[in-house]
């Protein structure tokens, strides 16, 4: 079997972007998986990041990337190889295609401030560090709210404690 993968262009009649598609695709250690699937919709998941609901979109988006033969590119186990070495091209491409889906999954006033990356680990990781840990202080803060609030006979359950 041939060690290289057979591609073909293809331009996505809605977006006008053309993509670079595998007839086939055998995975080797010097060859980046190419997506095999017919979407090439930029749109990779209904919900869209608005800042508050991170970890819903981080888990849809990923199952799609995933789907899609792309995961490495955002988790960095596909490495970027030299501009020099022959698969650079298809690399540059694919890690493009990755963040466009990435960006284009995310509320506008949010998209702007992330088009600036230069790989999609790098925009993964700085989506990962300022919404999840937002999400989470949210949480924190509502339980917190809550517990203050909860009352065992006559005490405050946190007045409750501390006496004991």
């Amino acid at each position: 079997m041939d060690k290289t993968a057979m591609t073909g262009a293809r331009r996505d009649e809605d977006s006008g972007i053309s993509e670079t598609i595998s007839k086939s695709a055998p995975i080797t250690p010097n060859h980046f998986p190419v997506n095999t699937s017919k979407s090439t919709s930029l749109q990779i998941t209904t919900t869209r990041l608005n800042g508050k609901n991170f970890l819903q979109w981080s888990r849809s988006a990923l199952m799609v990337i995933r789907r899609r033969g792309r995961l490495g590119y955002v988790t960095g186990t596909t490495i970027e190889p030299d501009e020099s070495d022959p698969t650079y091209a298809t690399w540059d491409v694919q890690n493009s295609m990755v963040m466009s889906w990435i960006v284009n999954s995310m509320e506008k006033d949010i998209r702007e401030s992330y088009l600036y990356y230069s790989t999609a680990k790098e925009l993964w990781d700085a989506l990962t560090v300022a919404f999840f840990d937002l999400e989470n202080l949210a949480q924190l803060f509502e339980l917190r709210n809550k517990a203050t609030n909860l009352r065992q006979e006559d005490l405050d359950v946190t007045q409750y404690y501390n006496s004991l």
